[in-house]
């Protein structure tokens, strides 16, 4: 008879846990066959989230005691659980976002397990059985988990805290107790909104349990102090801490709380050990000393963090929301949110009415129990904690302006195990039993249409809408109720790993260590976030920019000419007006200088039938222009611009670093091929009175050399700027072309060595910043020895200067050293007048010396003594 019923009591003994681990490997397979289909991560949170999950790898790898503790402050926003909780899998097989997200088997195992054992606690195996079967089947929580969220191994840690503090019987049962403080700590350490579904029930059960009668009894029996647990709390407490904070001390000093962590923290681990000390284990000790392992547990993250509490204030519930967020309590949709998310993505329509069913069944089973009122609020806690469950946390979240379907995940588990009692408590035991059956039968058809697309017809077929619930349908819907390779996720949209690898092959055949790629595309499958993962991993050279949604304002055209790359689509979520207007002219009439600067790769249809479109810049920046210079450029060409005039850079390659140093301007011009320069360079000096360039190099090269030659000969230099390698200078124009011909004519000799000709100064009357044009003709009869320079000087009434230009003929490119004899020389310069300068007439002179000595060579005109310069005429300035 032994023998016969030892196998039996072994196989019932195994029996809960082999339902455990066949649930959790039926989710692991179909969760690894939906994650081979899928190729997309829509959203924006998953992505980022992965890329944290690399981050605490890459802090974890090689695990040390620096490590641990840096992961643990790493974020000052999230806890750091569920993001590290992926480096074990990570270093078993690798970085993957399927392997990421299949971390969250481990958390179905704790949350199969921990339903299991709350509804076991509360009515034996069979609330239990049942209960752990409905949560597998539930569409939001096997949605979830096949999502690299953290509201999945939220809900994990909240139904095994709930469960635990259900089981401690009022902390009575010590051993609970402590297991339920670990608990607290670990999901006080995965979202800062753990609190909001655990808070409520945990309250409660202090307050109904005799933890507050056996604390007040030690209170009143005289509160003595243990030496030998305070000395053993103190030395363990203070080695505890010391152990954490000094080999990681450089790092806490820049914390918020600095240096008053390690007394913070030691404080709570002597606390927490003198509880755990303390004798006899009552309720009340017992509650204090599982209080006391959550707090040093979470304590790791929230001392360091400190200022979170701020920030969920910010977030949660308003208060001063940077986002300018507002709850609306007169709209009937602010109380109805998460009722209707439930219903429509939660359960679907079908579980829905089952649920009302068995919340219907309890309440027969009360009143045919006859129960009062008083036996409803003794009994056992953990059916308070159950039903305080989902609607403390109903009551939170909606009075809160956080709203997101999947916050509510959490309270899923708390549903199935409601939805299990009310059917096995049901008086009708075979309807009950039937409806429970049928509810099974009905999760299971769920699942498979919702999770392929191959069975999703019905689903389809059987959309309804509503006033109260908008688009529902008999089976659940919503955005994170995926399927793996349909719809929002089509494959079509896995562009990322195709546009990397183009820029990437242009990179390496570049010779670059690494490229820029903007993306201008904001929608869930293609966005900046969509990236990271591949960035962190394969294409670590490839730097990724969001230029969607992060917009400031002002026209953002001239941003993009800092990428070497750019990816843009036509439809976006709520773009800024300013950048979708950028968009629709980039793709339907391409400023000129997009042209120049932006050549397109290549276009991917997408499955919605909008496009993307890849484009490369031209030219690529030199990456061996000290950042400095181009700052430095920027900066001064932001303070002397004025929007009429023009801005060439020579070579195009400045185009990329100006921008990335904040330079915007309309009017830049980019002059990459020789042939056509010259007609360019003739459009731009009759549109514009006032032509800046700047070169990167000395114009050695043919294009600069025909540049610089072309300006001197057909229009006025009149200033130039160095910003280390790189030279800047201006030059003035006129509506009409250039004299070739003096105008006045002159007669003027210097030193009997070079006769002034004559000039030309067809703009007398000019307003202050712009160019005083001045062409002067010169000629030698004789070779000249020396290379002399001119200076052209503007005078006021008392004769002080207020400008000049001083420079070899020619812009320097004819020294009178290299005159031929009696060879007329065109000299043309400008005179650049200061923005402030009063209106007025002034004195414009000009003469020649010696740049060794500064010597004035003497000047000689017909009748008059000799001079040292000559006056070339009256310029009248207008405000």
């Amino acid at each position: 008879m032994s023998n016969s019923s030892g196998p039996g009591r072994v196989l019932g003994r195994l029996a809960p846990w082999l339902l455990i681990l066949g649930l959790v490997a039926f989710h692991a397979a179909n969760n690894w066959i939906w994650l081979t289909k899928n190729v997309v991560t829509p959203g924006w949170d998953r992505p980022a989230h992965l890329g944290r999950s690399l981050a605490y790898y890459s802090t974890l790898t090689p695990l040390n005691w620096q490590g641990l503790f840096k992961a643990t402050i790493q974020d000052p926003i999230r806890p750091p659980l569920f993001f590290a909780s992926a480096t074990p899998l990570y270093w078993a097989f690798g970085t993957s976002i399927d392997v990421a997200i299949m971390v969250n088997i481990v958390y179905w195992l704790v949350l199969i397990g921990s339903v299991y054992g709350l509804g076991a606690h509360l009515r034996g195996w069979r609330l239990g059985t049942w209960g752990a079967v409905l949560a597998a089947l539930l569409p939001l929580l096997y949605g979830m988990s096949r999502s690299f969220y953290i509201e999945f191994s939220l809900a994990a840690l909240v139904t095994l805290t709930l469960y635990l503090l259900a089981a401690s019987d009022g902390f009575e049962r010590r051993s609970f107790s402590l297991a339920f403080g670990v608990a607290l700590g670990l999901g006080m350490l995965t979202k800062r909104t753990y609190v909001v579904f655990v808070a409520v029930p945990v309250i409660f059960v202090i307050l109904r349990s005799r933890t507050i009668r056996s604390l007040w009894d030690r209170i009143r029996g005289g509160f003595r102090i243990s030496l030998p647990d305070l000395l053993i709390a103190l030395g363990g407490g203070i080695a505890v801490a010391a152990l954490w904070y000094f080999p990681n001390q450089d790092a806490a000093q820049d914390l918020t709380i600095g240096l008053w962590f390690f007394a913070a923290w030691s404080t709570i681990i002597v606390l927490t050990i003198y509880l755990l000390l303390r004798r006899p284990k009552d309720a009340g000790v017992n509650c204090l000393s599982a209080l006391g392992i959550g707090a040093s547990i979470a304590s790791l993250w929230y001392l360091p963090r400190i200022d979170v509490i701020r920030r969920m204030l910010l977030y949660g519930y308003g208060v001063g929301d940077p986002r300018g967020r507002e709850l609306d309590l007169t709209s009937i949709y602010t109380y109805t949110y998460y009722l209707r998310h439930t219903i429509n993505e939660g359960l679907g329509l079908v579980f829905t009415a089952l649920l009302i069913l068995a919340v219907l069944g309890l309440v027969a089973r009360l009143a045919k129990q006859r129960n009062t009122l008083r036996t409803i609020w003794n009994a056992d806690l953990g059916w308070w904690v159950l039903f305080l469950w989902p609607a403390a946390a109903y009551v939170l979240l909606t009075f809160s302006i956080y709203k997101e379907s999947r916050a509510f995940t959490p309270v899923m588990p708390a549903l199935a195990l409601i939805l299990a009692a009310g059917f096995l408590l049901m008086p009708w035991r075979r309807l009950g039993r039937a409806l429970l059956a049928l509810s099974v039968i009905w999760g299971v058809v769920q699942f498979a249409v919702i999770s392929y697309a191959e069975l999703n017809a019905p689903a389809q077929r059987t959309q309804v809408w509503s006033p109260l619930l908008g688009e529902s349908g008999l089976f659940a819907r919503g955005v994170h109720l995926e399927l793996p390779d349909a719809g929002e996720t089509d494959p079509g949209y896995s562009i990322q790993p195709e546009v990397l690898a183009a820029v990437d092959a242009r990179r390496r055949l570049m010779g670059r260590d690494s490229v820029r790629l903007g993306v201008l595309a904001h929608t869930p499958q293609i966005n900046a976030g969509s990236f990271l993962y591949e960035t962190l991993t394969d294409y670590q050279h490839v730097e990724v920019t969001d230029l969607a949604p992060n917009y400031d304002g002002g026209d953002p055209l001239p941003r993009l000419f800092g990428y070497d790359y750019l990816l843009l689509k036509r439809e976006n979520l709520a773009p800024a007006a300013e950048v979708q207007s950028a968009i629709d002219r980039i793709l339907d009439n391409p400023p000129r200088l997009f042209q120049d600067a932006f050549l397109l790769e290549t276009t991917y249809l997408l499955p919605d039938g909008d496009t993307a479109y890849l484009f490369y810049l031209r030219d690529w920046p030199d990456t061996g222009l000290p950042e400095d210079q181009a700052t430095s450029a920027s900066d001064y060409l932001t303070g002397v611009l004025q929007p009429s005039d023009a801005l060439v850079l020579s070579p195009p390659e400045l185009l990329a670093p100006m921008s990335q140093a904040g330079l915007d301007f309309e009017n830049l011009y980019l002059l990459p091929d020789l042939p056509v320069i010259r007609n360019d360079l003739a459009e731009i000096a009759h549109n514009h009175r006032r032509v800046f360039v700047m070169w990167g190099e000395p114009a050695t090269d043919e294009t600069q050399g025909f540049m610089e030659g072309w300006l001197n000969e057909h229009a006025y230099r009149a200033h130039d700027e160095w910003f280390g390698s790189l030279r800047l200078a201006l030059y003035g124009t006129t509506e009409r072309p250039p004299a070739e011909q003096p105008t006045q004519m002159s007669g003027a000799r210097f030193a009997d060595q070079i006769e002034l000709t004559g000039l030309d100064l067809p703009i007398e009357t000019l307003a202050p910043g712009k160019v005083v044009p001045l062409t002067l003709f010169w000629r030698a009869p004789d070779p000249i020895a020396d290379d002399l320079k001119v200076f052209v000087h503007l005078l006021d009434a008392q004769d002080q200067l207020v400008a000049q230009r001083d420079s070899q003929p020619a812009g320097g490119l004819r020294p009178t050293s290299t005159w031929n004899a009696s060879e007329t020389i065109t000299d043309r310069y400008g005179v650049l007048l200061p923005g402030d300068l009063p209106a007025g007439e002034y004195k414009l002179i000009a003469g020649m010396y010696l740049p060794a000595s500064g010597e004035r060579l003497p000047v000689y005109i017909e009748g008059n003594d000799a001079q040292d310069h000559i006056v070339l005429g009256m310029i009248r300035v207008d405000q």
